[in-house]
């Protein structure tokens, strides 16, 4: 729970200080730094495309998403 606490709270941290990940920013993350992608949008949007390797976990299901997420806690999110 602490895992996704910490993400809850950097997203609102990031919504409140506007900061925003580029695509080129992003695309570095996942090539050096093995980021782990977490798509949190709805499941049928999660079907219909998303990044390669990206993790769905809709947004209002988070907090139970935490057993899946946990062993990526080394890497960036």
């Amino acid at each position: 729970f602490t895992l996704v606490g910490l993400m809850i709270v950097e997203f609102i941290r990031g919504k409140r200080t506007q900061h925003i990940l580029g695509a080129k920013d992003a695309i570095l993350l996942i090539n050096r730094k093995s980021a782990v992608v977490i798509d949190i949008r709805a499941n049928e949007n999660y079907k219909s495309g998303h990044i390669v390797d990206a993790i769905s976990s809709p947004l209002p299901e988070i907090t139970q998403s935490t057993k899946k997420l946990v062993k990526y806690k080394n890497k960036p999110l």
